[in-house]
């Protein structure tokens, strides 16, 4: 999933997401339970359930990464 400097993931028992800061790279959401390889990235689904668990996980990577000052934070809000 690259170098790890220009994206955070956060993650549940049930999903995972991963946001890139930098660059093009698309954004990525998986289901750790049924598809526990990451295999499948769910990121432009339109059900209902996935939209609301990628709201919910973005939400609290945001928090998370303003809790540290986590410099992607600021570059984020400068743009």
């Amino acid at each position: 999933h690259g170098d790890g400097a220009d994206m955070r993931s956060y993650q549940t028992e049930r999903w995972k997401l991963i946001r890139y800061f930098r660059g093009n790279r698309p954004d990525e959401f998986y289901d750790r339970v049924l598809d526990p390889s990451e295999s499948t990235n769910l990121i432009e689904s339109s059900v209902p359930m996935i939209e609301s668990a990628i709201r919910q996980l973005d939400d609290k990577l945001k928090v998370a990464m303003q809790q540290i000052d986590d410099p992607l934070v600021r570059e984020k809000s400068d743009q």
